[in-house]
């Protein structure tokens, strides 16, 4: 379904998290929308700003933190939750199986917000995984 490059980028991405990407197909997805429509702009927004969600989820969760927690903070999380929905949303617009999607990951409900801030996650260890190219000099 996914292109050589695709499978095999998807697949560097896997061995660098250390098989922690739980949804592969999603990524594949992602990655492939972003290669055959020249979207690699918008996907590696959506990835920046998962990986930043990630971040804030991982503060909020903390019990450590929760003197450390205030409104602002969670109004960010929000903030930031939703502009992340509209931008997948925008990037998966008209393609075919979007309405599966789109009640997997997108929906209102507590299985859809858990499913969501699991490709989040994945879509972090995807950040990752290209800041360490261009760390090392490849883009």
């Amino acid at each position: 379904m996914f292109s050589d490059e695709t499978n095999n980028l998807t697949l560097e991405i896997s061995d660098f998290s250390k098989g922690k990407i739980k949804n592969i197909f999603e990524l594949s997805l992602f990655i492939d929308i972003s290669e055959k429509n020249n979207r690699k702009s918008e996907f590696q927004d959506i990835l920046f700003d998962s990986k930043y969600l990630y971040g804030l989820a991982a503060v909020l969760s903390d019990v450590r933190n929760s003197e450390l927690i205030n409104d602002n903070l969670k109004s960010e999380f929000s903030s930031t939750l939703l502009s992340l929905k509209n931008k997948i949303t925008v990037y998966i617009e008209g393609l075919e199986g979007e309405k599966e999607f789109t009640d997997k990951f997108l929906g209102m409900s507590q299985d859809c917000l858990n499913n969501f801030l699991s490709l989040v996650a994945d879509f972090a260890l995807a950040k990752e995984y290209y800041n360490s190219k261009k760390f090392n000099g490849i883009s």
